[in-house]
């Protein structure tokens, strides 16, 4: 119901003009035609203007939006899962992304990188970290974390 929105069937938004390759293409959006409760519609529209040039008020945010997700990776991410490898230290997915979801809502961290590359932390919204290891992957947006250990 919630995938639904409230409405009687989910929406899926494909590219429905776009010459299928190879078997699982076909297998996948096969099955998903044949789906009670999901309704398919051409996103053709949405797409291009994901991905229509910005205008000049979105260019500087999207940059800035790069620079965090940079600054996140190299300061927080990347130096946990060194310490917690290098470290030989069992710890879960989900903990390290606790923890650097932790570390980016932190005042100090903010006003430092405020300080030191420009960003406002009024700027700055998280929407999720995720971490997967172990074999078992998710390709999908906001994939939530597990409880395997970092190998």
């Amino acid at each position: 119901a919630i995938a639904r929105g409230g409405k009687e069937k989910a929406v899926l938004g494909m590219l429905r003009k776009v010459a299928l390759v190879g078997p699982f293409a076909e297998a996948l959006v096969n099955g998903m035609a044949t789906q009670e409760g999901i309704e398919i519609v051409e996103c053709r529209e949405q797409i291009s203007v994901l991905l229509a040039p910005k205008d000049s008020d979105e260019v500087p945010l999207v940059k800035k939006s790069a620079f965090f997700a940079q600054l996140s990776m190299e300061e927080l991410f990347k130096k946990k899962l060194e310490e917690v490898v290098d470290g030989e230290i069992k710890i879960s997915n989900r903990q390290v992304c606790d923890d650097v979801s932790s570390q980016l809502e932190s005042e100090e961290l903010l006003d430092r990188w405020q300080n030191s590359h420009g960003l406002q932390s009024s700027e700055q919204d998280v929407v999720f970290v995720s971490l997967q290891s172990g074999g078992k992957f998710e390709l999908r947006p906001r994939v939530e974390a597990n409880d395997s250990t970092v190998p």
